[in-house]
């Protein structure tokens, strides 16, 4: 569901009711840690809530044309803005999505490895600037919930970031998918992190789903 960072935290209350077991943070008109939005975020650690979030730019600019009333200023959505966030609200995990590009080295230059409740999509763009820098940074040490301790791999989530009931861009989101996992096999083979591929597929994201209680 997503989060309209104009109204208040009575949204989320309506939408836990509604069935709703996660939410989405994009187009905030001020920064995602600004305080006015800190009561929308109580409240979804309130339910215990996974939340996404959209970090960096927004690749289409023309939906600023048919959704006005949304900001689409990049620098509202910088990865840098969570890292607060994930200590204030222990409660919520967060994943920030699409890498944050331009901003991506923050999510590493913060160490958010150390933070149990941030994990990091791998989904959108620059797919090759992705794979570099998960190749960098994937061995060092993380932190996992519960204090668990592994790997920086056992953050990432391998996203699509495409829409359901378009079958042409399916077709071509699994093609990208399929070279994109078969570069990461490839660059994980014979390393450290290597065992870990199998989780930045789906098991990391099935353990976010198990922490929160929604399997």
């Amino acid at each position: 569901k997503w989060v309209d960072f104009r109204q208040g935290p009575d949204q989320i209350d309506r939408a836990v009711e509604q069935g709703f077991i996660g939410f989405k943070g994009i187009y905030p008109r001020k920064s995602y840690d600004d305080e006015s939005y800190l009561p929308v975020y109580e409240r979804i650690a309130k339910y215990h809530c996974p939340m996404v979030f959209h970090t960096g730019y927004v690749s289409t600019p023309e939906y600023s044309k048919r959704c006005p009333d949304f900001c689409y200023q990049a620098g509202n959505m910088r990865p840098a803005s969570l890292y607060t966030l994930a200590h204030l609200f222990p409660e919520i995990t967060f994943v920030a999505a699409h890498f944050g590009v331009p901003w991506e080295r923050e999510l590493f230059d913060l160490e958010i490895r150390l933070l149990p409740n941030f994990y990091i999509d791998l989904s959108g763009g620059h797919s090759e600037d992705i794979l570099n820098i998960v190749a960098e940074h994937a061995h060092h040490e993380a932190l996992l919930p519960g204090g668990e301790k592994g790997l920086f791999a056992d953050k990432f989530l391998l996203g699509l970031d495409a829409y359901f009931g378009h079958p042409q861009l399916h077709q071509d989101v699994y093609a990208y998918c399929n070279e994109f996992v078969a570069e990461l096999e490839k660059r994980a083979a014979g390393t450290v992190w290597e065992k870990s591929v199998p989780g930045i597929l789906a098991g990391n994201a099935e353990r976010i789903m198990k922490e929160n209680h929604l399997l």
